[in-house]
């Protein structure tokens, strides 16, 4: 993990990799729900507050989860549920890196499509997530399941 670090938790980090934000989740074992639930808070905190802004210094947002864990439940689904309406409020272009747990693809597909439908992109595949997000010239981009 490289760059200046905006925030960071017991199963998350946010950092900032030149004009692209990173939050990258890990899947810390003994982790109880109500610190999964709180770490959401944090992200969610961080990222409103931070990078999904008008006038953004950042260009996209790239949430990594292959290292997290498979599901999420409801809280964190309402956190992130925030995180995925402020980016789709605002045209901001976020990319979800999924390990191959198809429920993961899914919760996060679903996101995408409910709230950012126009902005964001959900796969495994990394060289193509990390040109998605650096590509913020495109008009209608895909949603992958």
């Amino acid at each position: 993990m490289t760059g200046e670090i905006l925030a960071e938790g017991t199963i998350f980090q946010i950092r900032r990799e030149g004009t692209l934000a990173v939050c990258e989740m890990k899947n810390a074992e003994s982790v109880p729900p109500e610190e999964g639930a709180r770490c959401a808070q944090l992200i969610r905190s961080t990222l409103t507050g931070d990078v999904l802004t008008r006038n953004s210094d950042y260009s996209a947002l790239l949430i990594d989860v292959r290292k997290g864990p498979p599901a999420f439940g409801p809280k964190t689904r309402s956190e992130l549920a925030s995180i995925f309406e402020r980016a789709g409020e605002l045209d901001f272009t976020v990319g979800v890196l999924t390990s191959s747990s198809a429920t993961q693809r899914l919760q996060f597909g679903n996101l995408c499509k409910e709230f950012a439908s126009k902005v964001s992109l959900v796969g495994s595949d990394e060289s193509q997530l990390t040109n998605f997000c650096k590509d913020v010239e495109r008009a209608e981009p895909p949603i992958q399941e």
